[in-house]
């Protein structure tokens, strides 16, 4: 039933997946589970996986997983695409996401380490200008690798890929067609408020 989907998020770093995480299960009133394997995680040291693998999803959840997000019982970093393809059956939905610009994602990727690495909380307004000069000590291969990954799961399972650029980009017509283009069941122009460019963390001084 439409009203007890469950959904699976499966998400490069900095593609806005956490926020689509909220939204959906707020308009949704569904259950959010935020990245339950976050042990294989390369961005962070946790080791504590949130959910215990096996895991049968509940009716009427929302789960994002990060690329290469693997539970311990089931493998490495690199069966992240074998571990999917195990599991998105037990969903209704699945939603893959990316960007399209691979200079914005890699700078917005950039800026989440150097969080990870000071222990800041990485959900507040940052300045590209205030990390500029640091982008040379971080590799553009680390992000190209889980966009591939990506890639490789919407060839096999035939999902359209949905790109932060459409979803909270300023052309809010574009954004509304894709996020209907879902069919998640939930008020869609709710979503496409919640998803406005206004509420981006990524801040330009220059354009202020």
């Amino acid at each position: 039933r439409w009203n007890q989907m469950k959904i699976l998020i499966i998400s490069t770093p900095r593609a806005g997946s956490s926020s689509l995480l909220k939204n959906i299960s707020k308009i949704g009133k569904s259950k959010s589970i935020f990245e339950p394997y976050m042990s294989s995680d390369p961005l962070s040291k946790r080791t504590v996986e949130r959910i215990p693998f096996p895991f049968t999803p509940p009716e009427k959840c929302v789960v994002k997983m990060l690329v290469n997000q693997v539970p311990k019982a089931y493998g490495t970093d690199s069966d992240f695409f074998n571990f999917i393809i195990s599991i998105y059956k037990d969903y209704d939905k699945l939603i893959l996401l990316n960007r399209r610009n691979l200079k914005d994602h890699f700078i917005s990727y950039v800026n989440l380490r150097i969080n990870n690495s000071n222990k800041t909380y990485p959900q507040l307004p940052w300045y590209i200008e205030d990390i500029e000069s640091k982008l040379n000590n971080f590799s553009m291969d680390e992000i190209t690798y889980w966009r591939d990954i990506i890639d490789k799961i919407s060839s096999k399972l035939l999902v359209p890929i949905t790109y932060y650029e459409d979803l909270y980009g300023v052309d809010r017509k574009l954004s509304l067609k894709t996020i209907k283009e879902l069919e998640l069941n939930i008020n869609s122009n709710e979503l496409n408020r919640l998803s406005h460019p206004k509420f981006k963390l990524m801040r330009n001084r220059s354009i202020i």
